[in-house]
């Protein structure tokens, strides 16, 4: 009986499916209600989200909104405020195709340059018919008292995602996905479902589209003819299947020298991709490059007005919690995606996410986005600016108190005009030259060193990197005074023994090297990991300590902190109070001035005593600060071993953090050298490349 059960119902699939073939032989269309009643209002509705946000050349603040659920039953519907959220207007659009069993979903709003307004679109036979027919309608007049909308033009098959670009040769151009076949409607479910987890029941697509196999993934159309026609490419990029397989939702950004960057989403990895296209969109880089730690979440990559990019997204930056999203931010880029500073907290929750972003007057900066779309079900917006995301710190979060839902009361949050003006202009002063800031466990004095087997190793790297400042760990005042002697004077030192033993040179330094022909010591001190001097804190084995100096850069006329920790090796419970004490004592001494720390921590990523630092709002992890550091994949303690195979295992116990409201990070590079196959320590040394602001 179970068997011709499951006979009928793939026997049903297979003939929906087919009729369904022939239904949907070209695209699929909905008839626009250009005069929707109140049923569509915004508190009429049970369920609403966010997928498209304008501003019109007077200001005015266009919304597309999805309704009716994030399933076959879903429509798209428009609405605009003239008072920056304070109220909205009545629905002016609506796209329901409900009653021919299509849903239309995706909406996404575009001021083109002639200030018309543009409405994309893509419409599905049930949840996902594994095409997707893409469509964009036009407003001439957003402006007006009684805006009209034209008539649907047809794209072509895929989904919309993001607003289009103009290239440089005046083109536009639209970025695309094809979704994978994984997350088609299958009959008798409306939510996504995997074919290979209920084998017994088929899409009624299963067997349709097979022809667009080969372009699943992301691409663009583009236009030449400011949308009377459209021509395009999708799929031809390689990434992770898992990448290409589910919601890739691209979106494009303009790099400096005209080259198009078409970003997407990850789905099942920790990362999002980036492609490129130096011809208009005409064709796409090959291979996809790895671009930024990210949840399986949506993401919006924007440029600004003079140069820099936005970026909008789940997670802190730092934050390789890619699982879950957890918390929404917004950062900046001068590089274009190589380096990123702000993090200005938009929300904390976790359930805040799907963000989208339009660009206003004066500097503006207007980001909607979804609280609990099956809980809550809120739609949230907030204004911001350009100089507000630069200047946070992770004790800047946008108040709460300002953040209003559009769905229920038409609130919006306000800042006045006075201050955008006056935090636009706020942009930072960067160091030209970079700075190279090091962490070196160099071990005390032991047989290896007095029998100069390590010194060669520990020199050669010192001459081949040259390191401007360096925080070390545990060498004994000898060590410290014959490799200032062996490496040519270059370097000084701040830091005093560790520990209650009698005699100082019996005991291991936590020293901060620094180049004495750039760096002027400005203050320096010691802060114990104990109640008093010298003791043994919160069940350490030994006494433990932070060196910390301030610094003046004479090059780049730069003042910051450096400090150089070392925490307890055995007591699990005093590393964790150690990085309590750090954190207090970056707050405390550098008060909002930028601060590097350096340090063998004795804490592995993960472990309880990182999370504190990692969680913070004052410290981000340096390694995570970049998209490809290198020889990452190795230990950072190798006990006295060559870096091998056998040690790739990505443990790292030495770690570099910074302040990223005022450092940023640039590079990241694990140093693997040995002298005849004998390493200076049983540590390898870190470093990071970084720029210091004012």
């Amino acid at each position: 009986m179970v068997r011709l059960v499951r006979y009928v119902v793939l026997s049903v699939a297979t003939l929906i499916g087919a009729m369904n073939m022939a239904l949907a032989a070209g695209p699929l269309s909905v008839v626009p209600n250009k005069t929707p009643n109140s049923s569509y209002a915004l508190k009429a509705l049970d369920y609403t989200k966010i997928t498209g946000l304008e501003v019109s050349q007077s200001g005015r603040l266009w919304a597309s909104v999805l309704a009716g659920g994030e399933n076959a039953k879903g429509f798209t519907l428009l609405f605009y405020s003239d008072n920056e959220g304070k109220s909205w207007s009545a629905p002016r659009l609506a796209l329901d195709g409900r009653i021919a069993g299509y849903s239309v979903r995706n909406g996404v709003l575009w001021l083109a340059p002639n200030g018309h307004l543009h409405l994309f679109y893509t419409v599905f036979d049930g949840y996902y018919d594994g095409r997707g027919s893409m469509w964009f309608m036009v407003c001439e007049n957003p402006d007006a008292e009684a805006p009209q909308w034209g008539e649907p033009q047809y794209i072509g098959a895929g989904v919309c995602s993001s607003q289009p670009v103009v290239s440089n040769n005046g083109d536009w151009v639209m970025p695309v996905a094809r979704w994978g076949r994984s997350v088609m409607s299958y009959s008798g479910y409306s939510y996504i479902m995997s074919a290979w987890q209920h084998p017994e029941v088929e899409s009624p697509y299963a067997r349709s589209y097979r022809k667009l196999d080969k372009s699943r993934g992301y691409g663009a159309y583009y236009s030449s003819d400011e949308g009377a026609s459209w021509r395009g490419i999708s799929g031809k990029i390689k990434t992770p299947e898992a990448v290409k397989a589910r919601y890739n939702n691209p979106s494009i950004f303009k790099h400096a020298d005209g080259s198009l960057n078409l970003v997407a989403r990850t789905s099942g990895t920790a990362w999002a991709y980036i492609a490129r296209s130096n011809n208009h969109g005409r064709s796409w880089s090959k291979s996809a490059q790895k671009f930024i730690h990210n949840p399986d979440h949506n993401f919006v990559v924007r440029n600004l007005e003079g140069g820099p990019i936005l970026m909008v997204k789940n997670n802190r930056f730092d934050l390789y919690r890619f699982w879950q999203p957890h918390g929404l931010y917004a950062y900046l880029s001068d590089d274009y995606g190589k380096t990123w500073y702000g993090g200005l907290r938009v929300d904390t929750r976790s359930t805040a996410y799907d963000p989208v972003v339009a660009l206003g007057k004066d500097g503006k900066i207007y980001i909607a986005y979804n609280v609990e779309p099956y809980g809550k079900n809120e739609i949230q917006l907030i204004t911001t600016s350009y100089g507000e995301i630069d200047a946070a710190t992770a004790d800047l979060e946008n108040n709460p108190k300002m953040r209003r839902q559009i769905l229920a009361g038409g609130q919006i949050s306000k800042r006045v005009a006075a201050e955008h003006k006056a935090t636009y202009g706020a942009k930072k002063k960067w160091g030209s030259k970079p700075l190279r800031v090091a962490t070196y466990n160099i071990k005390g004095t032991d047989k290896r060193w007095k029998s100069g087997s390590r010194q060669p190793a520990v020199y050669e790297i010192l001459d081949k990197y040259k390191f401007d400042i360096f925080g070390s760990q545990e060498p004994h005042i000898g060590q410290i005074e014959e490799m200032i002697e062996q490496i040519g004077g270059e370097y000084s030192v701040v830091g005093e023994a560790v520990g209650d033993n009698a005699n100082p040179r019996l005991s291991h330094y936590n020293p901060i090297f620094y180049r004495t022909s750039r760096f002027e010591v400005l203050d320096t001190s010691t802060i114990w990991f104990a109640e008093k001097r010298s003791g043994k804190g919160y069940g350490a084995y030994q006494p433990r300590s932070m060196t910390w100096a301030k610094f003046r850069d004479k090059e780049n006329n730069k003042e910051f902190f450096v400090f150089n920790s070392h925490y307890d090796h055995i007591g699990a419970e005093a590393r964790v109070a150690a990085s309590y004490v750090v954190l207090e004592a970056v707050r405390r001494v550098a008060k909002g001035m930028p601060a590097i720390l350096t340090g063998d921590m004795n804490l592995a990523e993960g472990t309880e005593g990182y999370n504190v630092l990692l969680d913070s709002p004052i410290l981000n992890d340096a390694l995570l600060a970049v998209s490809e550091p290198i020889n990452a994949q190795y230990r950072s303690c190798v006990g006295y071993r060559p870096v091998t195979k056998a040690t790739a295992d990505g443990m790292h116990i030495d770690h570099i953090f910074f302040t990223p409201h005022a450092v940023r990070v640039q590079h990241w590079q694990l140093v693997t050298e040995t002298h005849n196959g004998n390493p200076g320590s049983d540590h390898q040394p870190i470093f990071i490349d970084c720029k210091i602001a004012n």
